[in-house]
């Protein structure tokens, strides 16, 4: 194994992100609430959201606060892909049980030469973006991953799913991987980093947008011009292989108190969790 060589220690880093960034993080945003009109027993499906680029997005939980709670309660396992990693057990066997659901989307589109795929994006809100959306990402990554199809992640809402080495994993794996939060959700902070129980602290993979206030009404293409959108970097003690050791203090871990039930945002003007058949502008 690698051994890891300690660098430095930095701040945290926080950025405002322009109107173009915005623009880009609502397009999946878009998918994420497109899950929710999906049949109460259908945890994905696909669409061609841009040229040879196959979405897949996946449907997160409508769980009630008491079931939060109880889902975030199981103990960590092994994630066999990558040394020394783990991640919340309940999220694991869940996405196991359907992992073949999606895989099957994802082996047909790849091989029908109509689609000719070159990009993949998988996205997700709260659970199905911890459970799902992430999962399949890293692990298509790790398995299939193929020189000639690049891929994207985007999740919106998710709560933490392993410990630091699967934030690592998460850290280090070469595709773009957009982690969006909203002010002081609580979700995002949950299984709680800092609780003295638990024999593994989870932890976020380093990058993440967070939407620090939101006064946009807007819909369709439109974005409010005083929505404050920040791209955050991890700060605390910095190694050879590009890993930070903390998540950053500066966007949603530091915005307490937290409150429940406000991970549907809006993000970006888009309400996610409600049904909608309604399909991006852009591919209408």
């Amino acid at each position: 194994m690698k051994r890891l060589v300690e660098l430095n220690v930095i701040p945290p880093l926080k950025e405002i992100v322009p109107y173009k960034g915005k623009q880009f993080l609502k397009k999946y945003a878009w998918y994420a609430n497109l899950a929710y009109s999906l049949e109460d027993k259908v945890l994905a499906s696909s669409v061609i959201g841009g040229p040879n680029e196959l979405v897949i997005y996946f449907r997160g939980s409508l769980l009630l606060p008491t079931e939060w709670m109880t889902a975030f309660s199981g103990k960590m396992v092994d994630y066999p892909l990558y040394e020394n990693a783990k991640v919340n057990k309940k999220f694991w066997h869940q996405f196991k049980k359907a992992d073949f659901r999606f895989s099957d989307i994802l082996d047909k589109m790849i091989e029908n030469p109509e689609t000719a795929v070159s990009e993949i994006t998988f996205v997700g809100h709260g659970m199905g973006a911890a459970v799902y959306a992430t999962f399949a990402a890293l692990d298509f990554y790790l398995l299939k991953s193929r020189q000639d199809i690049s891929l994207q992640l985007f999740t919106y809402g998710q709560p933490r799913i392993g410990n630091r080495q699967f934030a690592r994993a998460l850290n280090t794996a070469m595709f773009l991987k957009i982690r969006v939060t909203y002010k002081n959700d609580i979700v995002v902070n949950l299984p709680n980093y800092e609780s003295i129980s638990q024999k593994e602290k989870y932890l976020h993979p380093v990058m993440e947008y967070w939407i620090a206030s939101d006064n946009c009404e807007c819909m369709n293409d439109a974005l409010a011009d005083d929505e404050i959108v920040y791209q955050c970097h991890g700060g605390g003690k910095y190694y050879s292989d590009g890993d930070f050791l903390d998540e950053s203090e500066e966007c949603s871990r530091g915005a307490k108190p937290f409150q429940f039930l406000l991970n549907n945002g809006p993000y970006f003007g888009i309400k996610i969790g409600i049904r909608s058949s309604d399909l991006p502008p852009w591919i209408k």
